[in-house]
């Protein structure tokens, strides 16, 4: 008998969420979203209905909920209903609020639009795209900043008579081939965070083809620095080798 009541009790439950379901969609249904738009300029409330002769618009709210407009009729154009909203200083979610003789029936609908500072809006990966931007951005500076500082040369006295071998110029090739790298990984982000924005993503294109270019030859440039580091080390080998046989012709002549 417990077991029987507790699966009554159970297909109740499950009743009882599908009938909240079945009664949340429709409503959640009728909101809809016109967009987003750049702040200050003018936005176009439209509505289509093909059994309509009128469409009003009853209310438009600002973010704050404060009434900016009221009571309008909408202009027609066949199916096409449309009014030129132009108070959009205010940042954030408007609603539009309407109604229509659909039918021959007044029906009541509802909208919203966004207004940004530059029409765009980031989703939380475009977000966190940005800030791997900043990150890897401040990183190629740091860098290239290191590689302008480190010696291109060996240590040479005021004569330029070779006098010791410079590590930083190692350092300071290895840095050139990390950069290269590190540019690719910026553009990547660069490429993502332009596709997670609706008015920059025509960039998105330029981008991922100079990142595919320079992807593809970034085998020739790791051979570049390799072949760099190896000539470096063979010159500075022979001068070592010219140093000591320096040493030991004055060693035999003392």
């Amino acid at each position: 008998m417990m077991e029987v009541g507790r699966v009554v009790k159970m297909k109740k439950i499950i009743l009882f969420l599908m009938l909240g379901i079945f009664l949340i969609s429709p409503a959640s249904a009728e909101i809809q979203t016109l967009g987003v738009f750049e702040q200050n300029t003018d936005i176009n409330l439209i509505q289509i209905c093909g059994t309509c002769t009128f469409n009003n618009i009853t209310a438009v709210l600002f973010p704050n909920s404060t009434i900016a407009v009221s009571n309008l009729a909408m202009e027609r154009d066949g199916t096409f209903y449309n009014h030129t909203f132009t108070n959009t200083s205010s940042l954030g979610e408007y609603i539009v609020n309407g109604f229509g003789d659909l039918g021959g029936t007044d029906t009541a609908w509802s909208y919203t639009f966004k207004v940004t500072s530059f029409g765009t809006t980031l989703e939380n990966s475009g977000v966190v795209y940005g800030v791997l931007l900043l990150i890897f951005f401040f990183m190629d500076l740091i860098i290239f900043y290191l590689i302008s500082r480190l010696d291109k040369e060996n240590f040479r006295d005021d004569q330029g008579i070779f006098v010791g071998i410079s590590i930083q110029k190692y350092l300071r090739v290895i840095l050139i081939g990390v950069s290269y790298g590190l540019i690719l990984l910026t553009l990547n982000l660069m490429n993502a965070t332009a596709n997670t924005s609706s008015q920059i993503s025509q960039f998105s294109g330029i981008i991922g083809g100079i990142f595919q270019a320079m992807l593809s030859a970034a085998w020739i440039w790791t051979f570049i620095i390799v072949i760099w580091l190896a000539v470096m080390g063979w010159k500075d080998g022979d001068f070592v080798n010219q140093m000591k046989k320096k040493l030991k012709e004055l060693e035999e002549m003392n």
